[in-house]
């Protein structure tokens, strides 16, 4: 499952993608529930697509596709 890293502040956390994760494990794992998945594709959305675009894909099919390495900024 991903890596969730905090700032010193505690107001910020990076999730790093692993691989087989999904949107759903990432919330999963910071929130305790797989039904915070959309806040973190929202927060992440450009990111998100333009790694699914250096892919060879059109667009990450509303956050399907994300790839190990990929950090993610996880809204509070």
């Amino acid at each position: 499952m991903a890596t969730v890293i905090h700032s010193s502040s505690g107001s910020l956390r990076i999730a790093i993608v692993k691989n087989r994760d999904s949107l759903a494990t990432v919330s999963q794992k910071c929130y305790g529930t797989t039904g915070r998945w959309y806040d973190i594709y929202k927060a992440n959305k450009d990111l998100i697509e333009s790694a699914a675009i250096a892919h060879g894909y059109t667009d990450s099919d509303g956050g399907a596709r994300i790839w190990p390495g990929t950090q993610l900024v996880i809204p509070s």
